[in-house]
């Protein structure tokens, strides 16, 4: 499709809300009012001019047109299909960042306009809900790439609304005794509301206990985002056992899970009529369970939680043996350790994280022997709290630890029994191995976390699992490029490219910006190296086109450091492919001399790599020029 502009007068429709939407507009001239039918006739949504592009939404989504354009006055407009309108918010910033940010703004406003038939009052303050809340979609990834940046802005105005916890009914709870006692360990706590619910959380055990624990907790859920809560607390009153059981369901996603995060299996054992004693250990278990949804509720957390471990400590890490079994105490310490795990998590102290361990393995050490898979699950915590250090510490101990409880999670967890538990705990223990070997390790040394991450894909299929196996194909990518460019191996850089185009076409620019340009850095990395080792001039060509992508879609996004980056890449590219005529030695560019390492949204920082040149430089067993090593993208 070319380029073609059209002149329409005042009160030409340009599209309806409803209509397919192969094209999206750039107003060169005159002004667009947008609209959308409500309960009581069309709501204005706003009114564009020179600049702005309208329908953009309904291209991006591939499908139809939410509203209605009507030209308020003579409007020139250039019509754009998807791939030009991609490589326009590719080389406009000033577009790319007019179009995100009505997007936004239409997602955090839209539903509610629309439902109330009028517009919010003047100076209203728009914000978008909480994680969890918006589904997939364009929503569900604006809110999860940009949410924590306007949380802080909302969060500095006054505006962060609070955290907010439900207590479902509790099975054979005579006179809401129990419940009642819960509720009042969340009384005093600031910034926290409580409310209890009429209706309990049902468990069935016809299918076995670790089905019955996954329907309830797809329950709980239901229940969380009905409640629009930020936690569910359910459970059951065992009088026999004199006990009361609980669980915490929060919005989280259970593919990426940060340390303390609880599990299906983690559960909480307090005595029935339990007396003040307990209400730490209640609230420090529960504040673990949250996920912040703005910088304010962070910080909250990390506020509250410290006196609430200080004051559960004796209960958390020595349950008394009068009252409590081999499994009921192994549970309490497990929930001990997670939250200090998450405090651990949430303000850096490592001495959070050492807490953390120790309860885990206090918690290992009184299981039940029978009780394999809190074995490994509780091995896998160890595993999480470590890797975390690691990474953020660039500790080899630690790291080599975290390695350690992954593989002896594996002992106790079979594929066949639990084929996402096995796959996940290979595909960390893939990603701590490869940050170990390159701190401290020769070529032979990335070997294994290519096994583990081929072990992953096993069943992390593209299939059944697109998304996992995108970021494992991509994180393959990067530990082939640091092993191509080490062995001087043209066609495993190849590889490493191919990884990277393969992840593309699951990790689209439509569907997830941010992740898309990650992608595309990474694959101008492996791009670069493959034409330094291959001496060819095209791949550097291809590389450059690769950063420029990944420089405009970090600019719409906000991604000030990794823009920063990609554009020092790029410059640096293009000043080579200036200089370089014909098939002459290709040097490193300066990003590759200060080897880096890429974090989850993209930003770069000079890390591992770096510090493990000088390392092995320092054991004498240095046999590569450092300004020769790859940057990990």
């Amino acid at each position: 499709m070319r380029p073609s502009q059209v002149t329409l007068e005042a009160g030409s429709v340009l599209f309806r809300e409803g209509e397919a939407a192969p094209s999206a507009f750039l107003i060169v001239a005159g002004t667009v009012e947008v609209s959308r039918a409500g309960p009581g006739g069309a709501v204005g949504l706003g009114v564009l001019s020179k600049g702005d592009v309208v329908g953009e939404a309904g291209l991006i989504r591939g499908g139809v047109h939410a509203v209605t354009a009507v030209a308020t006055s003579t409007v020139t407009v250039q019509e754009m299909d998807r791939d030009m309108l991609r490589a326009r918010i590719a080389t406009d910033p000033e577009i790319a960042l007019r179009v995100m940010g009505r997007l936004a703004r239409r997602v955090a406003t839209l539903s509610e306009r629309v439902a109330g038939g009028e517009e919010p009052a003047t100076g209203a303050r728009i914000r978008l809900p909480g994680p969890g809340r918006l589904g997939g979609g364009l929503a569900g990834w604006w809110h999860r790439l940009l949410g924590r940046r306007r949380a802080r802005r909302h969060a500095a105005e006054g505006g962060a609304s609070p955290l907010t916890l439900v207590v479902a009914a509790l099975p054979n709870d005579e006179g809401d005794a129990q419940r009642g006692r819960l509720m009042a360990c969340f009384e005093a706590l600031p910034g926290i509301t409580a409310r209890s619910l009429s209706r309990a959380v049902e468990v069935s055990g016809d299918e076995g206990p670790l089905a019955a624990l996954a329907q309830a907790s797809r329950q709980a859920r239901q229940m969380l985002e009905r409640e629009g809560a930020d936690l569910v607390v359910w459970g059951l009153v065992d009088p026999p056992a004199g006990l009361v059981e609980l669980h915490m369901v929060g919005p989280h996603a259970s593919e990426d899970e940060r340390p303390g995060l609880p599990n299906a299996l983690t559960w909480l054992a307090l005595p029935i009529d339990f007396d003040d004693a307990w209400a730490p250990l209640v609230r420090a278990v529960a504040l673990s369970a949250m996920e912040p949804r703005v910088e304010s509720h962070a910080n909250l957390l990390a506020a509250l939680l410290p006196g609430a471990i200080e004051e559960a400590r004796p209960l958390g890490l020595d349950p008394p043996m009068g009252v409590f079994g081999p499994a009921e105490r192994a549970a309490i310490l497990s929930c001990f350790g997670n939250a200090a795990a998450a405090l651990g998590h949430l303000n850096r102290d490592p001495g959070w994280s050492d807490l953390a361990v120790e309860a885990y393995g206090a918690a290992i050490g009184v299981l039940p022997r029978d009780a394999d898979l809190e074995w490994a699950l509780l091995h896998r915590a160890i595993g999480l709290v470590l890797q975390e250090v690691g990474e953020r510490t660039d500790s080899i101990e630690a790291l080599a630890q975290a390695a350690d409880a992954y593989r002896t999670a594996l002992e106790a967890l079979h594929r066949q029994d639990s084929p996402r538990d096995w796959a996940g705990l290979h595909y960390r223990m893939g990603l701590v191995l490869y940050k170990r070997a390159l701190l401290d390790g020769g070529v032979e040394a990335f070997k294994e976390p290519l096994q583990c991450l081929q072990s992953a894909l096993q069943v992390f299929t593209r299939t059944e699992y697109p998304l996992r196996w995108a970021d494992i194909m991509n994180t393959i990518s990067q530990v082939l490029q640091v092993y191509g460019d080490q062995t001087r191996s043209v066609a495993v850089l190849e590889r490493a490219a191919d990884a990277c185009r393969q992840a593309l076409e699951v990790r689209t620019f439509e569907a997830a910006p941010l992740p898309w340009a990650a992608i595309q850095n990474n694959l101008g990395s492996a791009l670069f190296l493959l034409a330094k080792h291959a001496q060819k001039r095209s791949p550097l060509e291809s590389a450059a086109e690769s950063f420029r992508a990944a420089l405009g879609t970090y600019r719409m996004m906000g991604a000030d450091r990794a823009a920063g980056v990609a554009e020092s890449n790029l410059k640096r590219v293009e000043e080579m492919l200036r200089k370089t005529g014909g098939p002459r030695p290709l040097v490193d560019p300066v990003w590759a001399e200060r080897p880096a390492t890429v974090t989850a949204a993209g930003e770069w920082s000079e890390t591992a790599a770096l510090k493990g040149a000088r390392r092995r430089a320092a054991k004498g067993r240095d046999d590569t020029n450092p300004e020769d090593e790859a940057p990990d993208s």
